[in-house]
């Protein structure tokens, strides 16, 4: 009967734990992560920072990108990061992080769609 309280009580520990952590503003999360450099611990990478190199290269269509969707695009699809890592990197909601993403595919869409109609259009005149 110990054992059963024992991990009854853990599990509402850890619940009241989690909990709590969600209750922490973001910046209070964010002022924290500053000091944690001074203990000797890890800070939040953003960005590409620590990724090593890419799985493959598809700057060739991300010409036409805002600064964000570029970077949503490119840890989506040239590092093969989950929503949830590339939410954190970004630093917003992963909501936010995959909006991002889908506006980056329907620019490429858009402008690849244009390229094989001028390519279209080219070959038909030539006839």
């Amino acid at each position: 009967m110990f054992l059963w309280e024992l991990g009854a009580a853990c599990r509402t520990v850890r619940n009241e734990e989690t909990a709590a952590a969600a209750a922490i503003p973001r910046e209070t999360v964010n002022e924290a992560a500053g000091t944690d450099k001074r203990k000797g611990r890890k800070r939040h990478l953003t960005g590409i920072k620590g990724l090593g190199s890419k799985k493959m290269d598809l700057s060739q269509h991300m010409h036409n990108l805002t600064e964000k969707q570029h970077l949503a695009f490119s840890l989506k699809f040239e590092y093969e990061l989950g929503l949830a890592e590339i939410a954190s990197r970004m630093e917003v909601d992963r909501k936010t992080a995959y909006e991002h993403i889908e506006a980056a595919n329907r620019k490429i869409a858009q402008v690849s769609s244009s390229e094989k109609s001028k390519e279209h259009r080219a070959k038909s005149e030539d006839k």
